[in-house]
């Protein structure tokens, strides 16, 4: 279905034509893991993009950004546009607020499972993944994103562990699995001279006869059947610092683009999970620069995509955020709010992430280090004061960290006086954690329909996934008390959620 028919078929709902099937009201967490979206697309590709950490007001900002700045409308705004959008309620199996190992749980395996956990439940039953799945069916498959290959959104389509942290292994996982694409960020957990065991992982790969790469320009030359792209020891830098300080890495555009061209060189078909997972680490950072301008990547790459479902309308779009992180949003400044858009406009002066301004300071910048790398890359003039204090901030100093009282660093107080300083941006969060509000959901392409969605849970999206691709199958459950039982006498891995 082209873009064209699928906007017709959105104003005939908006009519009041017809009502969605894909309609499913959150019926509560103990039953949102049996309850089943009524859907009936079918498609040969499958395209899952995660934009990480994402919300509605995240969407409202790159929005009006993207107007002002750049006189374009979003991929993505065009999409809800076309009526296939709505809201998913996000929680795990024991908290009200995910974390993105959770959440991709539970999108890949229909249930929902503790924070921390990738398919699995804490007694150590393994999950079935969507990827499995698709592979038994005689699909390809593949991971891009801009964070390590191994974090946890992606592996959480892929592999079953109790923790999200072992990302090393998880790297072995991927190589005993056999995924037909990899992109994304951490050398160290494949390089030999990086890696605890030493083990040659990238030539491992390549002498199973995949393309391994390791720059942009090596992926755009790539023509090979099976693909390995990693492009960073960690994660891959801010959009923001690639446009603007000319970090030398591929776009999320350019590895979507390669892996499509890998995938659908398959006879019988892929399934591919494209994760923008820089958006939650700058909401995290409370960086509200480098959460635009990946957001504003996350969109060519988006673009990409549709693009390739008009040429391959047997393919499927399903985009969904995870969580959302932080609270942020634009807030009115101003007598009747009239200097509300002047303000925002500040945000165009940036030119760099919070990370790579501190990235050039050192450990231990002086205040005037600071002062003048805010000139440089934020176009801000900081007091002598407020100098002063973010040098005691990168110092450690923990009473000027918990200044803001969400604060865990120095980017965070420096956003805060952002905030507040008159050349600023009026551009604020909650907290530096993840959230519990809904978060954006939409599905285009294949046989599917112009319709609300409405509001639904995460564990929805697997039923949608298995139908679309026409293959069955149900994973244990377990019940929230079940899990805080289990949880009480063992030990899960300490990792951090993000």
């Amino acid at each position: 279905m082209n873009r064209r028919s699928f906007l017709k078929g959105s104003l005939a709902v908006a009519a009041g034509i017809g009502l969605s099937k894909l309609r499913a009201l959150y019926p509560g967490a103990a039953r949102a893991q049996v309850i089943r979206p009524d859907t009936d697309f079918r498609a040969r590709n499958l395209v899952f993009f995660c934009y990480d950490g994402f919300t509605w007001e995240d969407y409202g900002a790159a929005r009006a950004y993207a107007a002002r700045h750049q006189q374009r409308t979003l991929a993505l705004e065009r999409l809800f546009a076309l009526g296939a959008a709505g809201s998913m309620l996000s929680s795990s199996l024991t908290s009200i607020v995910t974390d993105s190992a959770a959440a991709s749980s539970a999108w890949s395996t229909g249930r929902k499972v503790v924070n921390g956990s990738l398919s699995m439940f804490p007694d150590g039953r393994e999950l079935t993944t969507i990827m499995a799945l698709a592979k038994a069916a005689g699909k390809a498959t593949g991971v891009a994103t801009t964070t390590t290959a191994t974090h946890a959104t992606p592996a959480g389509f892929v592999v079953s562990v109790p923790g999200r942290g072992a990302e090393q292994d998880i790297a072995d996982l991927y190589y005993d699995f056999g995924l037909d694409v990899i992109l994304g960020g951490g050398t160290r957990f494949f390089r030999a001279d990086l890696r605890e065991d030493g083990r040659p992982l990238f030539a491992e790969f390549r002498n199973r006869g995949y393309d391994v790469v390791e720059n942009k320009e090596a992926l755009a030359a790539s023509s090979g059947s099976k693909l390995l792209g990693i492009f960073a020891n960690g994660h891959l830098p801010y959009e923001i610092d690639r446009v603007h300080q000319g970090v030398d890495t591929p776009s999320l555009a350019d590895m979507t683009r390669q892996a499509l061209r890998v995938l659908s060189g398959y006879g019988n078909g892929f399934v591919l999970q494209i994760e923008a997972g820089r958006i939650d680490h700058s909401n995290h950072a409370t960086d509200a620069a480098a959460t635009l301008w990946d957001t504003l990547a996350a969109d060519d790459a988006l673009e990409v995509v549709l693009s390739f479902i008009d040429r391959h309308p047997d393919t499927l779009l399903i985009l969904a955020s995870d969580h959302g992180t932080g609270g942020g949003a634009v807030y009115g400044a101003g007598s009747g709010y009239r200097d509300s858009s002047v303000q925002f406009d500040n945000i165009a002066k940036h030119r760099a992430s919070f990370e790579y301004l501190f990235s050039q300071l050192g450990e231990a910048p002086e205040a005037g280090e600071i002062a003048e790398a805010a000139r440089e890359y934020l176009d801000l003039r900081l007091t002598e004061g407020d100098a002063r204090r973010l040098a005691a901030v990168a110092a450690g100093d923990e009473d000027e960290i918990r200044a803001p009282t969400f604060s865990s660093g120095a980017a965070n107080v420096l956003a805060y006086l952002l905030a507040n300083h008159d050349q600023g941006i009026n551009l604020f969060w909650n907290s530096s954690h993840h959230t519990a509000g809904p978060v954006p959901v939409a599905v285009y392409g294949a046989n599917s329909r112009p319709a609300q969605i409405g509001l639904v849970d995460n564990v929805h999206l697997f039923t949608w996934m298995t139908e679309a691709l026409g293959v069955e199958h149900e994973n244990p459950t377990m019940t929230e008390e079940e899990a805080l039982g289990i949880l009480e006498t063992t030990s899960l891995p300490d990792t951090p959620v993000a």
